[in-house]
């Protein structure tokens, strides 16, 4: 069992690189009771349509396991798809290469057992971050936490492990509105050689 982390001091303590310092999150108790030494992050991803609508084109909870503080896939971690209408998870969990784990939450007796918190203000949180990021990107990936007092962004992905988030949501291409805008966008191309 590891030493709870505790807050240090940052005066006399210096780093090499840049670096991007925020406030600890506690974690709300119904997700710290799926693994209570990680900070369990939803990875949410949005696009913005040429209509000016976000859709949310799916959602999985990334869960540390056992004593692991990080809940990544490709640190140990397993990922739960997340049901984008309830906020509930899904019953299989995989890990970082998309291979199914037998994960059993600490405080749950199956993952589906468990409901987000607050799960409409995360879906606010995202819609209001895409919105944000259209003039730039119309298709994103963030992180969302569920902190004591709810939801909060914990950081937003241009880039996102594409291949991993489908290998726990499915293809996300199979979202009809996902397609038909995809279409519109002119993002679907062939290069084939002729």
């Amino acid at each position: 069992m590891l030493a709870p982390l505790t807050a240090l001091p940052l005066k006399g303590h210096s780093m090499p690189t840049r670096a991007v310092i925020q406030e600890w999150v506690r974690q709300h108790e119904d997700v710290n009771g799926l693994s209570p030494n990680a900070l369990n992050t939803v990875r949410m991803v949005t696009m913005y349509t040429p209509e000016k609508e976000v859709i949310i084109v799916g959602a999985y909870i990334r869960i540390g396991i056992g004593s692991n503080f990080l809940d990544s896939g490709t640190h140990g971690g397993v990922g739960v798809s997340v049901d984008v209408e309830t906020g509930r998870l899904g019953p299989l969990s995989s890990d970082g290469r998309g291979r199914f784990y037998d994960f059993t939450p600490a405080a749950y007796e199956k993952t589906d057992d468990a409901v987000l918190p607050d799960w409409d203000k995360a879906l606010d949180i995202a819609r209001r971050t895409q919105e944000c990021f259209a003039p730039f990107n119309r298709f994103i990936g963030m992180d969302i936490g569920f902190s004591e007092s709810g939801p909060i962004l914990i950081e937003v992905n241009d880039i996102f492990d594409c291949g991993r988030f489908e290998s726990v949501t499915g293809p996300i291409l199979k979202n009809e509105a996902v397609l038909e805008c995809c279409k519109k966008y002119a993002m679907l191309t062939h290069n084939r050689l002729n």
